[in-house]
C-alpha cells in the first residue's frame, strides 16, 4: 500500500532534484527537447479535439483534453526546472510547426507554400534562440 509519507519524500526528491538541475546551464537542452514535447502533446490535442469535433468520434475528445490539460503542462513546467524562461517562451512558437506538419494528416488541410515557409522559419529561429540565447537564469 502507497502512504502518504513516501508519496511526499518522492515529491521532495523530485523538487530537489529539478532545482539542483536548474543551476546547471550544461541542461539547457534538456529543457527545450521537454518543450518541444509539450508543444507537441498540446497541438495533437487540439487536433484531436477539432477531428472529434468535426468526425463526431466523441472518444477522441476525451484523448484530445487529457494531452491537452495535463501532459503539455506537465513536460511545460518539467521543462523550466532545466533552461530559462527566456529559451521556453521562444520554443512555445513551435505550436505552429507542428500544426503545420500534422493538420494535413489529421484534418486533411492543404499545406501550402506559405504555411511551410513560415513553419521552417519558426523551426529555425527556435533553434537558433535555443542554442545562441541565453542560458542563464536571473533572479530578480
Amino acid at each position: 500500500m502507497l502512504n502518504v509519507s513516501t508519496v511526499s519524500d518522492a515529491a521532495a526528491a523530485a523538487a530537489a532534484a529539478a532545482s539542483a538541475a536548474s543551476h546547471d546551464p550544461k541542461l539547457w537542452w534538456i529543457g527545450l527537447a521537454l518543450d518541444c514535447v509539450a508543444t507537441l502533446a498540446g497541438t495533437v490535442g487540439k487536433l484531436l479535439l477539432r477531428y472529434a469535433a468535426v468526425s463526431g468520434r466523441w472518444h477522441f475528445y476525451l484523448v484530445g483534453l487529457f494531452l491537452t490539460a495535463f501532459i503539455d503542462p506537465a513536460f511545460d513546467m518539467s521543462a523550466y526546472s532545466f533552461t530559462a524562461q527566456s529559451i521556453i517562451a521562444a520554443a512555445a512558437g513551435l505550436v505552429v510547426v507542428w500544426n503545420v506538419i500534422l493538420a494535413p494528416f489529421v484534418l486533411d488541410e492543404v499545406l501550402t507554400r506559405s504555411r511551410a515557409v513560415g513553419a521552417a522559419l519558426i523551426f529555425t529561429g527556435t533553434v537558433g534562440v535555443g542554442v545562441f540565447g541565453s542560458h542563464d537564469e536571473v533572479d530578480l
